[in-house]
């Protein structure tokens, strides 16, 4: 009877433990647009400033008049630190968060660390301002995570699940439409530096995807056998030579025939379009989804 009971707690631990390493693998819908960042991270130091001045905690009420002042600079070093991270990530290493792979644990992992750095600034000012003890850095970590993982990690739950819910039922309202028509001539797509092109029938095309500086071309040849070719150029420029063939663009780094969508999901990014060739799924982010309701 105990080995049974046993049993069943360590049946329903991993089914728990299962569910968490789930969510977590679920993809983060983090916006790719460097002005909501910087939105984003002044709203940061705004909130960061009202905690301050609001409930003056770790001492902060001991500096009198001035408690509103220091709480002013937490909130503009929090701004001037998320700032420049959000470049660092952009433009320095190229952090893509806008695809599949840019799960919440990995948003997660992003947010201590921007927490880390701001508390590391943190510290640089209070020792400044205030003098610092030995475990005064410590202080400093402990106080920065205190203020902000929690209200982070409930926001970021909450705005996954809502994203979730809300692409998963637009996923359930796409008919898809076979009956779509596409160019019947050839198309020549260009391949940078080079006066070759790479000739093409548009309904055999699956879909486009950008690699860096290279876009992988998923196709059907002429035995209705899966080919990829990859040309040197930019998913741009091939929608532009694809412009007027019903190739459609779902994402910044996709096109995909829509003659080629067997059915559509949903996740907090946006939509996935399962396609009736291959196992091959394409995203479609937010900027697209009125183009498949």
């Amino acid at each position: 009877m105990i080995y049974a009971i046993e049993n069943v707690n360590h049946y329903f631990i991993f089914e728990v433990m299962k569910k968490i390493v789930d969510f977590l693998n679920q993809p983060y819908p983090e916006a790719d647009d460097f002005m909501a960042s910087i939105r984003g991270a002044v709203a940061s130091g705004f909130i960061v400033f009202a905690v301050l001045a609001l409930f003056a905690p770790f001492g902060l009420s001991e500096n009198g008049a001035d408690m509103y002042f220091h709480a002013a600079v937490f909130g503009l070093i929090t701004v001037f630190t998320l700032f420049s991270i959000e470049v660092f990530f952009r433009y320095i290493i190229k952090l893509r968060r806008d695809v599949p792979e840019w799960t919440f644990w990995k948003w997660i992992v992003s947010i201590l660390f921007l927490l880390s750095v701001i508390a590391a600034v943190n510290y640089l000012y209070a020792r400044y301002q205030f003098g610092s003890s030995q475990n005064s850095f410590l202080g400093m970590m402990y106080s920065t995570f205190v203020v902000g993982i929690f209200p982070v990690t409930v926001f970021g739950s909450l705005n996954l699940i809502r994203k979730l819910k809300a692409n998963q039922k637009i996923a359930e309202e796409v008919q898809v439409d076979s009956s779509i028509s596409l160019a019947s001539a050839n198309v020549a797509l260009p391949i940078k530096n080079s006066i070759k092109t790479f000739e093409i029938d548009p309904s055999k095309i699956l879909f486009l995807e950008s690699m860096q500086n290279y876009v992988l071309i998923h196709y059907l040849d002429e035995h209705d056998q899966l080919k990829k070719e990859t040309h040197r150029n930019t998913i741009t420029a091939l929608s532009n030579a694809l412009e007027n063939s019903g190739i459609k663009r779902t994402h910044r780094s996709y096109l995909v025939n829509p003659k080629m969508i067997g059915s559509v999901s949903g996740n907090a990014q946006g939509l996935k379009l399962h396609l009736i060739q291959g196992e091959s799924v394409v995203p479609v982010s937010r900027k697209y989804i009125d183009d498949f309701r």
